[in-house]
């Protein structure tokens, strides 16, 4: 709860500055679409339903020119908001490691305990659990 209170109050921290700087000199423009589409991204990446596009359209471009801004520093915005979720399920794991893996990754933004393994993975991770995997939904005969 305390993390999502956190998320909201950056949120609307970040939203006041992108208003405060509406007149900043086009120079640095770049600048402040980068710093506020990082602190969307930072701020709400427990929620599952952000997406680069509506970060995109909040700050008011579209979703290549965001993607410039931040290939221009080396990232990508999908990689930034999943490091981020994936910092966040490595805190709520140390927190709660007996927490099932499917209401941390709901919990950090990630569609599916699978989505959450397989970004587990992907950094070099091993995944948690007791047998070391996710089980899928569907029966296997």
């Amino acid at each position: 709860m305390a993390a999502s209170l956190e998320a909201l109050v950056a949120a609307v921290r970040a939203e006041a500055r992108a208003l405060s700087d509406r007149y900043a000199r086009p120079a640095d423009d770049d600048v402040r679409l980068y710093t506020r589409a990082r602190t969307i991204l930072e701020s709400e990446a427990a929620r599952a339903d952000l997406s680069v596009l509506d970060v995109a359209t909040r700050i008011g471009v579209g979703r290549r020119r965001l993607e410039r801004l931040f290939q221009r520093r080396g990232e990508s915005p999908a990689a930034v908001l999943r490091g981020h979720r994936l910092r966040l399920a490595r805190d709520l794991l140390a927190a709660d490691g007996a927490a099932d893996l499917a209401e941390i990754a709901a919990r950090s933004g990630f569609p599916s305990a699978r989505a959450l393994k397989d970004a587990l993975v992907a950094a070099g991770e091993r995944h948690p659990g007791p047998s070391g995997g996710v089980r899928s939904q569907r029966r296997r005969d």
